[in-house]
């Protein structure tokens, strides 16, 4: 049960860093040949306007990771905080959409996923201990 409510607070936590307005970093390019960066928010549809389609994946896979959490859902799980990660990654690297507050939520991702894997291995080393009766 702590280990839910560690996953369901970070998981908040993320979701919270997203609705700020520095999440994703877009360049745009100036006439004069200098570029302007400026920051937008995860769920902005400026990044998916310009083809960016992994911040908008990142949030409902995020809001579907809660949900599953809150069920009980722990494959479930895993699957979407694994493509939360690789749509981080994605970002990063094929849009140059990196920034400070990205990196945070991935870092917290990779902790619930974490969290999750370690507490998915303990239960199911209690489940298949041997049980001797008395």
């Amino acid at each position: 049960m702590k280990k839910k409510i560690i996953s369901v607070c970070l998981m908040a936590a993320s979701i919270g860093l997203m609705a700020l307005p520095y999440g994703v970093r877009m360049d745009w390019g100036l006439s004069s040949g200098a570029t302007l960066t400026t920051y937008e928010s995860y769920f902005s549809g400026l990044p998916l306007g310009y083809a960016n389609w992994f911040p908008i994946i990142t949030v409902g896979l995020s809001i579907a990771a809660i949900l599953l959490i809150l069920v009980g859902r722990r494959s479930g799980v895993l699957v979407c905080l694994s493509i939360c990660l690789f749509a981080s990654l994605g970002s990063w690297f094929v849009f140059n959409a990196s920034s400070v507050i990205g990196a945070i939520i991935f870092v917290l991702h990779a902790a619930v996923l974490v969290i999750q894997i370690v507490h998915k291995k303990i239960r199911a080393d209690i489940e298949s201990a041997p049980t001797t009766d008395v």
